[in-house]
């Protein structure tokens, strides 16, 4: 089976479930640009139609289709755990204090790519960590904290030692006043780091342009020690499989191999701002006439998108075989290209001439 139909199938199989928002099947896709042809192909093919301009749904001809396939319909993952694998029942108390902590926090800004995770999800991370056995007694680095994931280490009070390097004034000045005994450097990636300490665990959820990717990874593991342990989250929604592909050399060259990877494990309840600083200043990607249109197919639901749960990313571990070896050293002006490369060009052209189809149609409806 190709990957298309593969991601048709995954498609129509949630359809069939009943009517979903653009953001909700989008979530489960491992190729952006193959779901939004696949997506394109139902729709001209006249399998699925869009309601309201807000829902799509199977059309009659697309329902014997899918009957026709003989889909299984069998949901397989846990519902207690959200199919993640980790119990937070022994941790509510954690929980409850992060929450607590975080509802006054910075919110997220495109300035600098960000976009934090539930709190469920941050004390998931950092179960998993200290099961793997990454915390307790260990020096952690943290670099770009926008999750606020060293709150949550900090509330453990397992690791020897919390360090974190961001170039959000913002969040430095949050994270201070947390009394949590977390050390905090403002710090930008482009420049060379040189720390005093050398670390056991790094963490980072790293732009994902190559470049970008290359440079985060670099500049942590510049700090580690022999055998140092690597988290990073990476979505498929911005990244191709090409993509993922190219971080698994760099990671080879790095002297790093990755552990373990948890699908889907992370989802993002703050990227409103990122994705609507997109649609309303990025002239060249929406044209004026149709953003509205888009703010609406993209956003309206009765319970707001946000709830929706639709941008993830996985989880992945990885260790150093021996010393590992940064690939980028010394100052590395990338300037643009740190958060903005081909595969997310071709995404947004695609996207563009997709969604203006649909638009049309729906002018068209209206006459």
């Amino acid at each position: 089976m190709s990957t298309r139909h593969k991601i048709r199938v995954k498609i129509l199989k949630r359809l069939w479930e009943g009517k979903q928002m653009f953001l909700e099947l989008l979530k489960d896709q491992e190729s952006t640009i193959n779901f939004l042809k696949e997506l394109h192909f139902l729709y001209k093919e006249n399998l699925i139609t869009l309601l309201t301009n807000k829902y799509f749904t199977l059309t009659e001809k697309g329902k014997e289709y899918v009957i026709n396939l003989k889909l299984s319909s069998e949901k397989v993952r846990c519902n207690v755990c959200q199919g993640k694998g980790i119990d937070l029942s022994k941790y509510q108390d954690i929980l409850i204090k992060f929450k607590e902590i975080v509802k006054n926090r910075p919110l997220p800004i495109n300035e600098y790519d960000q976009g934090a995770f539930t709190p469920e999800d941050g004390l998931r991370r950092v179960l998993f960590m200290l099961e793997r056995g990454d915390l307790e007694g260990e020096k952690i680095l943290i670099l770009g904290d926008d999750d606020l994931i060293s709150i949550v280490i900090g509330l453990m009070k397992v690791a020897e030692k919390i360090t974190v390097v961001e170039i959000d004034q913002r969040l430095i000045e949050f994270i201070k006043v947390t009394d949590l005994n977390i050390e905090t450097i403002l710090y930008n990636a482009e420049e060379s780091l040189i720390l005093p300490t050398k670390y056991n665990t790094f963490i980072t959820d790293p732009v994902e342009t190559v470049e970008g990717w290359k440079l985060f990874l670099s500049r942590g593991i510049s700090c580690l020690d022999k055998f140092g342990v690597v988290y990073f989250g990476l979505t498929s929604i911005e990244c191709s499989k090409k993509k993922w592909y190219e971080f698994q050399k760099l990671m080879g060259e790095m002297g790093l191999v990755i552990t373990d990877i948890l699908r889907n494990f992370s989802t993002y309840s703050m990227i409103t701002n990122a994705l609507k600083y997109r649609l309303e200043k990025n002239e060249h990607f929406i044209p004026e006439k149709i953003r509205n249109f888009l703010k609406e197919f993209l956003f309206s639901t009765k319970n707001n998108y946000e709830n929706s749960k639709w941008y993830t990313s996985s989880f992945v571990r990885a260790e150093a075989i021996d010393q590992p070896q940064p690939l980028v050293i010394g100052n590395y002006k990338l300037g643009n290209a740190m958060y903005r490369d081909n595969n997310d060009i071709e995404i947004e052209n695609y996207l563009k001439k997709f969604l203006f189809e649909i638009y049309k149609d729906s002018q068209n409806e209206k006459r």
